[in-house]
């Protein structure tokens, strides 16, 4: 699928997710909406999508989505259940991943001698 492909699918499926559990109470009924399932099934290139639409939309549970697609959880004990926070921690952790635009790509080494210095 090409980026702009699963870019509009993506947007389609959750909003068609937001506008069917919006008025649901708990994450597990919002988790098993088949459209979310199907953002669960795009893999790992939905990442990006997800963790972008964290970022505007800091109070979207993508959680249980982020955690079935990486395996990964940097929600600690003492943040566990404030959105924003647990928000934060997933954005932190996507940049330091590189699966966000703003974060270098996790196979390119962060070092000084990758830089060009200028010297007089």
């Amino acid at each position: 699928m090409a980026r702009n492909e699963i870019t509009d699918t993506f947007k389609e499926l959750a909003g068609q997710w937001r506008a069917d559990t919006k008025l649901l109470g708990t994450v597990r009924q919002k988790a098993r909406h088949p459209a979310y399932q199907q953002i669960i099934g795009m893999g790992v290139p939905a990442l990006p999508l997800i963790l972008e639409d964290l970022q505007e939309h800091p109070l979207t549970d993508w959680f249980w989505a982020l955690n079935a697609i990486t395996g990964a959880n940097p929600i600690t004990a003492a943040i566990a259940g404030d959105m924003e926070a647990m928000a934060a921690a997933w954005i932190t952790w996507g940049k330091k991943a590189g699966y966000l635009n703003d974060s270098s790509p996790k196979t390119k080494p962060s070092s000084p001698t990758s830089e060009t210095m200028v010297t007089s």
